[in-house]
């Protein structure tokens, strides 16, 4: 009975390995001082906002769901979570964090080709928007560093803490929302219900933290040797520009990495006489790891949900 509800927290953990530590790690490294504030705003953004809008989740679970069957499949979100789990934990373990969107959509679609199944429709939509979000990113931290050029900001601090902010309400209403709603489906209540259960969030948001502080050392260690060494105006520019990318994609109802956006937003606020300044040995690095999560995901998905198929769950 609690298999199931065991992988989803086990992805929560892997979300906050992979997404969490590293804008964490970019709050800090502004901050230039170590505090509690930024893991608390984020935790507590993933366990309230998917409550304002179930958008998001309600497209995960759609994703997991049996369109042939009439309802939830347990073999197939088991399938899901194990593939997407597999997936962030082998790329993320060489400290590059991908896109769990990816690894959800590989896995979901492998998972509902094996089980006859698959929603391509569903699947080509939050797609094309995962792959759009970096690029509208990149074009929003463009403008706005680009209007900011010529002034720097007294308030630099300020900004960033606001950017970070803004952040967490993004990541609550997207990234917060995949993660409730597997929750939520795997112990087997529907999406509003989860949304607003004081222990079903609390739970996500406690193992999304444990997965956060658990991946610091290489979240940092992951800003540190990044695309850009970033400066405080790089830092609230691409927070800034990065979360506008992930909310209009949330008000969409299309779950979008934001580990993508940062770092599409994060080029664009590059000179145009300096690209020098972008590494990009660790750009391709990241674009690399980004190609593999889709058809590592789909492998898997589609191994797990024929190898599931003969155990009890």
């Amino acid at each position: 009975m609690w298999v199931i509800p065991m992988l989803a927290l086990v992805f929560c953990l892997l979300g906050g390995r992979n997404d969490g530590s590293p804008l964490v790690a970019i709050n800090l490294k502004a901050a230039r001082r170590v505090t509690a504030a930024p893991f608390l705003m984020l935790a507590t953004a993933v366990a309230l906002l998917p409550a304002a809008n179930s958008r998001v989740g309600g497209a995960i679970v759609a994703m997991v769901s049996s369109e042939g069957s009439g309802g939830q499949s347990p073999l197939l979100l088991a399938a899901v979570l194990v593939a997407a789990s597999a997936t962030l934990l082998a790329l993320n373990g060489g400290g590059v964090p991908t896109s769990i969107t990816l690894a959800l959509v590989g896995a979901s679609s492998g998972a509902g080709f094996a089980g006859g199944h698959p929603q391509w429709h569903l699947v080509l939509r939050v797609l094309g928007i995962a792959i759009l979000s970096p690029l509208v990113a990149f074009a929003i931290s463009r403008t706005i560093y680009l209007l900011f050029q010529s002034r720097t900001p007294q308030s630099s601090t300020t900004m960033v803490f606001l950017g970070f902010l803004l952040t967490c309400i993004a990541y609550g209403s997207n990234d917060g929302q995949k993660m409730i709603a597997l929750f939520g489906t795997a112990m087997g209540v529907d999406l509003g219900t989860a949304t607003h259960s004081a222990a079903i969030t609390a739970i996500v948001a406690a193992t999304f933290l444990t997965g956060v502080l658990t991946g610091m050392p290489k979240g940092a260690a992951a800003l540190q040797r990044g695309t850009i060494v970033p400066d405080s105006r790089q830092i609230w520019v691409t927070l800034w520009a990065a979360s506008a990318a992930v909310l209009v994609s949330s008000a969409l109802g299309s779950p979008v990495s934001m580990t993508q956006s940062i770092s599409g937003a994060l080029i664009g606020t590059c000179q145009t006489n300096d690209w020098r300044k972008v590494r990009w040995g660790e750009a391709r690095r990241i674009l690399i790891a980004w190609a593999a999560t889709l058809p590592m995901a789909w492998i898997l998905g589609y191994a797990a949900a024929n190898g599931l198929d003969l155990l009890p769950l």
